[in-house]
């Protein structure tokens, strides 16, 4: 008898999100706390609108972490739950709110945790000031002669 997959929502306050249009008005993206069935988690964010305009994968993102999609992938974890903790009007305040949660949050301290380490750049002008993004139609390439 085959399994069923069993889709898990993203989850923001006790509300799914199935749809962008769920999304407040300039959201980009957001961050999010993936929880497992061994009961690890991870701490990550998702743009969810490019620079282009054009809509991610987000509805079926389960992380970038390759060990954590190997492990969904083999059956060793499920995901229970995707909660969006907070939202991001820009991908450097995306960044900004991400690289917060894991660092104060204590994160990587945490055994339960799968998150391995935190890199980011920020311009304190992007944190003090953020603008959203700019979404822009696509370019026109030159054609080579």
């Amino acid at each position: 008898m085959a399994v069923k997959k069993q889709k898990v929502n993203w989850n923001f306050q006790g509300k799914d999100f199935t749809d962008i249009s769920q999304f407040p008005d300039g959201i980009i993206g957001f961050v999010y706390k993936l929880t497992f069935s061994d009961s690890t988690y991870y701490v990550g964010c998702k743009q969810i609108i490019s620079i282009r305009g054009t809509q991610s994968n987000w509805k079926s993102y389960n992380g970038s972490s390759k060990p954590i999609l190997e492990a969904l992938k083999s059956g060793e974890i499920k995901i229970t739950e995707k909660e969006i903790l907070e939202f991001a009007i820009s991908k450097q305040e995306l960044l900004y709110r991400e690289t917060l949660r894991i660092i104060c949050d204590r994160v990587l301290e945490d055994e339960q945790s799968r998150n391995g380490w935190v890199s980011c750049k920020l311009y304190k002008s992007h944190i003090m000031n953020p603008k959203p993004m700019k979404i822009t139609t696509k370019r026109k390439t030159k054609k080579k002669l």
